[in-house]
């Protein structure tokens, strides 16, 4: 492999891997460029000609930016997809893809007071969440009973220039589980569990207690990794409590660094042979 990996990230990587705030999350490109043959920082103006492949990994998610992209995916392959992760970035993405393997929800908007009580009344608590949104932020939840002016300010969200929600059962549990993909295999993941909080996130707390998943999980994770692959959405990190799909993370799933391998990659070796094999198979698949 005499080509690059490029890599548009928020960064350069260089000072990406340096950056301890960021809990080695970028670590695993920098693997993956060593038993490749080198990267190369790009930006949208680069030139592209000495590239295998571009990592699509910004986060903060830059809209515009993807948007830009969008145009040199005929030319090269990319991971991920600019115009996947613009797709699967909105919550109401993963609302009208997989209902089948989520929690019920509702998007709140034109709902009607009556909608709104009826459907949250079915559960003991509610979880609203902006569309847009990542990291945890942006959701709070409520309890049973239900008063008036909870629903009325629920109902209100949809009528403000604060952006889309969506209203949804709230699963009890003692943490949730992160599962991470590759090319539609899974590599392996990590359970978390926040402070005193129902948000798990790792960036506003939340401890990793291990990594067992059982078979519905694994079989959740099959589904979804490889229906994002209809959309360019090759890494994926998918979030699941109760086995049920919480979250499909598509900008920058991060955890790789820190995840419990899974299946047959028990050993740092073996993923770095997964990760160059399965990227030379996305290459192949865009051929």
């Amino acid at each position: 492999m005499k080509k690059k990996l490029g890599m548009i990230l928020k960064d350069k990587l260089e000072h990406l891997i340096e950056d301890e705030s960021l809990d080695n999350d970028y670590h695993f490109l920098k693997t993956l460029s060593d038993v490749w043959g080198g990267h190369k920082n790009l930006g949208y103006d680069s030139d592209f000609s000495d590239i295998d492949a571009v990592f699509f990994l910004y986060y903060p998610f830059n809209k515009n930016l993807a948007q830009k992209l969008k145009t040199k995916e005929k030319e090269i392959p990319f991971i991920n997809k600019p115009s996947g992760v613009l797709k699967t970035s909105s919550k109401i993405f993963e609302y009208e893809t997989f209902k089948d393997v989520s929690p019920a929800t509702k998007l709140l908007k034109n709902v009607s007071y009556d909608e709104l009580y009826n459907f949250s009344n079915q559960f003991d608590s509610i979880v609203i969440k902006p569309v847009i949104g990542t990291g945890g932020k942006g959701i709070y939840f409520l309890d049973k009973p239900y008063e008036e002016k909870n629903m009325l300010d629920i109902q209100n969200l949809s009528e403000t220039n604060r952006g889309e929600y969506l209203i949804q059962e709230y699963l009890e549990n003692e943490g949730d589980r992160r599962i991470l993909c590759y090319n539609g295999k899974i590599m392996g993941g990590f359970d978390r569990r926040g402070e005193n909080t129902r948000i798990h996130n790792l960036s506003l707390g939340g401890k990793i207690t291990g990594f067992n998943p059982d078979k519905k999980d694994i079989d959740l994770a099959n589904y979804v990794s490889n229906k994002l692959k209809d959309y360019g959405i090759f890494f994926t990190g998918i979030d699941i409590i109760n086995n049920k799909l919480i979250e499909v993370n598509t900008a920058m799933p991060g955890g790789a660094y820190v995840m419990k391998l899974g299946g047959l990659l028990n050993s740092e070796k073996k993923i770095k042979n997964f990760f160059k094999t399965e990227t030379q198979n996305i290459i192949k698949s865009y051929k």
